[in-house]
């Protein structure tokens, strides 16, 4: 993903991950120590972990490794408290990978991080069985939180065919004619909280000037530093010579970091002041009067960068990483750099706007009537142009009724308009991010068989080690597993918005810490996430409840070194319609260049004998090889899905079916990179 941290010097790099490999070879080496059988209570340990184990101010046990947060579990073996994160990658291999592990009593930690999915999920109707990919071992459950692809995929189950009921084949074969959605509808009033208020003119001015400060900042380069993260450099060698990870400059190695962070905001917030001051001088001079009204502008430019980003995901996207690090710590040092620039300031809703002029009537009295105002208009080959220029004419008759009906002194017709223009944004995206999913859900359902393979050829059944596969699935399990992934993209993808203002409630969470940390692409900021956590349980119970069974497992990754926060989660998601979108155009757009071109047509007949054979070997190799377990942290866990897919997409040119992606105008899966 774009929005991925960047990596910093190779130095730190090098020196964090050869300390970690330092110290898992020693402890591998010693000889672990013996214990009794007795039972260690979960919240008292033994006289020496008392003794040696690092404490808070306010008398908390910490992490051993870390020692910067609270420690959630005990590893008997080793005689130690560990948080979630530390301990999973202390424990990740070799023989500590069976170390008897006790959790302690503070388990609310776990919220909001991958320790939090590695329970089953509760289904919503227990007469549903569950069929996961792994062995019901107890090193499989330690394996959920690692997710080790080796150990997740080489002992595959299969379903038990001989457990299941006619009632399972019945609820089975409606979930792949159907696929709809099993979820309850919400009301606009509801959603209408989650959907971000349309930028005035004034606002994109205001967008304007951060976009320009935030190009030529180098905040998260200076900030986001190895010779940073404790006030002092680090150093290491080859032999033939030593390398610093800290500047030069010794004043600058000894800076703590909050005197970093307060030095480059201050550079920021006088650059997007003195963009004002060239702007409008006038304005700019009295913005600059006082301390108050100075940060009241900062505040309105930082709160129309986070709106925007929102309503135009493909905008800010080698920014908005920037911004939302520089906010966070606003939050974290308040009192170094004297106020946060996103307290009692959140992104302006449709609902909030409208709640604070008393006009709620119009999203929650008219809403059927809005509905249709602001309902998407998209072509289709059962509509004729008459007919989408009657809908849409009756569509703008309903829209200017609604603003003449509830526009008034407390507002204008244009106000009113900009709260229906920012409900039908909301409308369009849903309609961009879902529909892809819902094409490709239909193609796999029309296409391709749920229990047998039309051919050998296109069979989607996959084994590990094959053409780089990490997972072994016959034909149905296959169809099953690319079925629920579809459908659980979809749900995210319709609940986006929320999930975005999630995401950012927990990165700009008061209390909500997070550690920089090199997690084997960089240092990153990791953080827990507890509200994405909290969501993602929900849509993953909901999805639950939707199918027969469930193949694979259902972690989903957060605070930890594959996801490390919830910017990069919320940026995960956002890739889907940009992996599935050009793989629906090119199908959709064959037929049309068939007819244009006969040579293309000769060419296609000669090759794989018809245009739908064509189709169908393209999306037999999407769904067996998007959906495979491979890449670097994949399986088939809810994240190892997704990057299943940017897998295929990475080796898209070597597909022997490419030159018909070319054909169709296909570009890349990545977008425009600066719009």
């Amino acid at each position: 993903p774009q929005m991925a941290h960047r990596s910093h010097s190779d130095g730190a790099e090098h020196t964090n991950g050869g300390k970690l490999q330092e110290q898992e070879q020693e402890q591998e080496n010693q000889p672990e120590p013996k214990h009794s059988s007795s039972t260690i209570p979960m919240t008292i340990a033994s006289k020496n972990q008392e003794d040696d184990a690092t404490t808070s101010e306010n008398g908390t046990v910490m992490c051993v490794e870390c020692e910067d947060t609270e420690a959630t579990i005990y590893c008997k073996n080793c005689d130690d408290r560990y948080c979630a994160l530390c301990f999973q990658w202390q424990h990740s291999k070799g023989t500590r990978f069976h170390h008897e592990k006790t959790p302690l009593s503070t388990a609310s930690a776990l919220v909001g991080t991958t320790a939090q999915f590695t329970s089953p999920i509760p289904s919503n109707n227990d007469k549903k069985k569950t069929t996961t990919s792994q062995p019901s071992t107890k090193r499989a459950t330690e394996a959920k939180v690692s997710e080790n692809a080796d150990e997740e995929n080489k002992k595959m189950l299969t379903d038990d065919d001989d457990n299941k009921t006619d009632q399972d084949e019945d609820e089975d074969e409606s979930l792949v004619k159907k696929t709809a959605r099993q979820f309850k509808t919400v009301k606009l009033l509801e959603k209408s909280k989650f959907i971000p208020l349309r930028l005035t003119p004034d606002e994109r001015g205001l967008l304007h000037l951060l976009e320009g400060a935030l190009n030529v900042s180098e905040y998260t380069d200076k900030v986001d530093v190895a010779d940073n993260n404790y006030g002092f450099g680090l150093s290491f060698g080859f032999g033939f010579g030593a390398f610093r990870s800290y500047p030069s400059n010794n004043s600058s190695s000894r800076e703590s970091k909050p005197d970093r962070i307060r030095q480059e905001l201050e550079e920021v917030f006088n650059t997007l002041c003195g963009l004002e001051v060239c702007k409008e001088f006038r304005a700019g001079v009295k913005m600059l009067a006082s301390p108050e009204s100075r940060l009241a502008f900062l505040r309105r430019c930082f709160e129309a960068g986070r709106r925007n980003k929102i309503l135009n995901p493909d905008q800010m996207r080698g920014t908005y990483g920037k911004m939302i690090f520089m906010l966070m710590d606003s939050v974290a040092h308040r009192d170094t750099i004297g106020s946060s620039l996103v307290e009692g300031h959140k992104v302006q809703t449709v609902y909030k706007w409208l709640k604070e002029r008393g006009l709620l009537d119009l999203i929650e009295k008219d809403e059927a009537l809005v509905q249709v105002a602001t309902k998407p208009l998209t072509p289709s080959p059962n509509k004729t142009q008459d007919q989408l220029k009657k809908e849409g004419a009756h569509k703008e008759a309903v829209f200017e009724s609604l603003v003449r009906k509830h526009s008034s002194g407390k507002c204008s017709e244009d106000e009113i308009r900009r709260v229906l223009h920012s409900i039908a944004d909301n409308q369009y995206f849903l309609e961009g991010f879902r529909k892809p999913v819902e094409r490709m859900l239909y193609f796999l359902t029309s296409c391709f068989d749920p229990k047998a393979p039309e051919s050998s050829k296109l069979s989607l059944e996959i084994r590990y080690g094959r053409n780089g596969s990490m997972l072994s699935h016959d034909h149905e399990t296959q169809f099953r597993f690319v079925l629920q992934s579809l459908v659980l993209w979809r749900e995210i993808m319709d609940d986006m918005f929320r999930l975005w203002f999630l995401a950012e409630a927990d990165l700009l969470g008061d209390n909500n810490r997070y550690r920089l940390m090199d997690t084997g692409q960089g240092l990153n900021r990791v953080q827990a996430a507890p509200n994405i956590g909290g969501a993602m349980s929900n849509i993953l119970r909901d999805v639950h409840s939707a199918v027969r069974s469930w193949v694979g497992l259902s972690v989903v990754h957060l605070g930890d070194r594959d996801v490390p926060n919830a910017l990069v989660f919320i940026d995960k998601y956002t890739q889907v319609p940009r992996i599935l979108g050009p793989i629906v155009h090119t199908i959709e757009r064959l037929d049309s260049l068939v007819e244009e071109d006969g040579g293309i047509q000769t060419v296609i007949l000669k090759h794989y004998g018809s245009v739908l054979n064509l189709k169908k070997e393209i999306l037999c190799d999407y769904f067996k090889h998007g959906f495979d377990g491979s890449g670097s942290d994949g399986g088939s866990c809810i994240d190892g899905r997704l990057t299943s897919s940017w897998n295929w997409c990475s080796k898209i040119e070597k597909k022997p079916y490419f030159p018909f992606f070319l054909l169709t105008g296909f570009q890349g899966f990545d977008g425009n990179y600066r719009t």
